[in-house]
């Protein structure tokens, strides 16, 4: 249990640390239209597994028996405020409104997972 919360303590660190590289790069790379068009259908898809994995254990339960899927959902659902950060992080640098409608949509979509599992699993540790 140490290790798992060793873990999660390292990427959201390193989550933080790595924002203004990311911004940097995203200054640069703001020309180029068809790299913020890939981006955005990328970011849309990530949050689309996000909301998967929340019908997943929603749906559910995390069984042994429910597979891979299942199993899966949870440490993606505890990576969705990183993925929130990042997306948030992209639609303010993004070169059009188009391209930061799309990055906001992926914004919603992590969000929606990241309330969940602070709804499901952390709020009744600090509500008992």
């Amino acid at each position: 249990m140490h290790a798992f919360g060793d873990a999660l303590l390292f990427l959201f660190v390193f989550g933080g640390a790595s924002i203004v590289p990311t911004v940097l790069a995203l200054l640069f790379l703001q020309r180029y239209r068809g790299l913020w068009m890939v981006l955005c259908v990328v970011a849309v898809g990530i949050a689309a597994t996000g909301l998967g994995a929340v019908a997943a254990v929603a749906g559910e339960g995390v069984n042994p028996g429910t597979g891979i899927w299942a199993m899966l959902a949870v440490p993606r659902i505890l990576l969705a405020p990183l993925a929130v950060g990042l997306f948030g992080v992209c639609a303010w640098f993004a070169p059009g409104p188009a391209y930061r409608r799309w990055l906001l949509v992926a914004v919603g979509g992590e969000c929606i997972a990241s309330l969940y599992g602070l709804f499901h699993w952390f709020a009744p540790l600090l509500f008992k």
